[in-house]
């Protein structure tokens, strides 16, 4: 039987081992104790997403995300769930250790805040920055197990490729996240462009604050292909969403 840690989506555990090639990369290494929490952190912010998301009315997903953000601060579960319950007890005790649990509930509280925003965003400008954004409260997580190992120009680069991240992903993933109603943006050259755009003009200052550029282009490259995300792969007919009828006056 698959305990909960087996069911971690592909992309979340390749990612979490990514981790290595960036800081190795850089020139230094990490406790095993520090890989293994960055992989808690990775594998509980997998459960929270897919349950979070899972759930049919934003209602109730706001309601979950509450209760996940105030379990977080309070180092204790929500008792909704084995899988559920199983990381947020994992992710407590890294954050306890690490004295973030205020800091990490705030920033899960606000991710689940933008992902609640994105789906009735007006403006791609506005989307584009609440995605930044959204990346950067995401890598935040992992930044108080890092800081007492990396130094501070590697913590400025990893939440600035926080940003880029999530851009990329959201490039790689829109058609997914349209059908899902995660974003009003039909798929199109357009909103692919703009996200391209935005990647294009935060690329030139992580690859600054990186010791070895080579190592991070290529380590970056492989995102952009669809076979590395799952979810891209979904088709735009798979689901009809019942407010498909766009009209001309699509937001821009």
């Amino acid at each position: 039987m698959p305990t909960p840690e087996s069911e971690v989506r592909e992309e979340y555990s390749r990612l979490s081992a990514d981790f290595r090639i960036l800081v190795t990369g850089a020139g230094f290494d990490l406790p095993e104790k520090t890989w293994h929490e960055i992989d808690v952190i990775m594998h509980g912010c997998e459960c929270l997403d897919r349950v979070v998301d899972s759930l049919p009315t934003r209602e109730a997903r706001i309601r979950l995300a509450a209760e996940i953000s105030n379990a977080i601060a309070a180092g204790r579960v929500t008792k909704r769930g084995t899988e559920l319950d199983f990381h947020l007890l994992k992710m407590g005790n890294v954050f306890t250790n690490t004295d973030s649990r205020y800091r990490a509930s705030a920033n899960v509280a606000r991710i689940y805040e933008i992902s609640d925003q994105l789906r009735g965003v007006k403006t791609r400008r506005h989307y584009i920055e609440l995605v930044c954004e959204e990346g950067r409260k995401f890598l935040d997580l992992f930044v108080p197990i890092l800081e007492p190992h990396c130094p501070a120009r590697f913590l400025e680069f990893f939440l600035e490729l926080g940003e880029v991240g999530d851009l990329v992903d959201k490039f790689v993933d829109a058609r997914a996240d349209y059908v899902r109603d995660e974003h009003p943006f039909p798929p199109d050259f357009l909103h692919h462009l703009r996200l391209l755009i935005a990647v294009i003009r935060r690329t030139p200052k992580i690859l600054r604050l990186y010791p070895n550029p080579l190592v991070l282009i290529r380590w970056a490259s492989r995102y952009f292909l669809p076979g590395n995300h799952r979810s891209a792969h979904i088709p735009l007919s798979a689901e009809k969403r019942s407010n498909r009828v766009r009209s001309a006056n699509q937001p821009c």
